[in-house]
């Protein structure tokens, strides 16, 4: 009994080995595309977006070493420092969303509209098969919102290693205090 026990384990494992093999894996492009997931306020002064990535060849994220061109920030000029990117948007008295202006900003690249950067880590999978799908969180600190403002949105979108642009999603309106 013990022994046709082990044998039947043995060949379910050997089986589920054999037909793993078998799975292919997804076809994604290598050009990243996101989807929006969801937008979490937390009180009144942080929130998380969350939204959704699949990547062909796996090279999504930097390493904090990655600083040499493209990557290095020389002086905040270099777009490709940060590879996620949410552009600021307020709903104007006529109804629509627009960039809010910060003619404060000291980055020149930047100056015309808010951005909130981030850089997300390196999350290339190991091994021969590089597909990658999954979620990426943001969390945003206080504040993520310009007083006077009653409605907001991000467009957000990624760049991989490669420097390849995902598509640009836009969060649903987003009300605020």
């Amino acid at each position: 009994m013990k022994r046709s026990f082990l044998l039947l384990f043995a060949v379910l494992i050997a089986s589920g080995l054999f037909f793993s093999g078998c799975i292919k894996a997804p076809n994604y492009p290598d050009t990243p595309s996101i989807a929006f997931q969801s937008f979490t306020k937390y009180g009144t002064d942080s929130a998380a977006v969350v939204f959704t990535f699949k990547d062909g060849d796996g090279d999504i994220g930097l390493q904090s070493s990655d600083t040499t061109p493209p990557f290095n920030f020389d002086s905040g000029n270099n777009i490709y420092y940060y590879d996620c990117f949410l552009e600021y948007l307020y709903k104007t008295s006529d109804g629509s969303y627009k960039p809010f202006y910060d003619a404060s900003a000291p980055n020149p690249l930047f100056n015309d509209t808010i951005y909130f950067t981030y850089r997300v880590p390196n999350i290339t999978p190991a091994g021969k098969v590089k597909v990658l799908s999954g979620q990426i969180q943001v969390m945003l600190h206080a504040p993520y919102y310009f007083p006077g403002h009653t409605s907001i949105e991000f467009n957000i979108y990624i760049y991989d290693r490669a420097l390849h642009k995902s598509n640009v999603i836009t969060t649903p309106p987003i009300p605020v205090p």
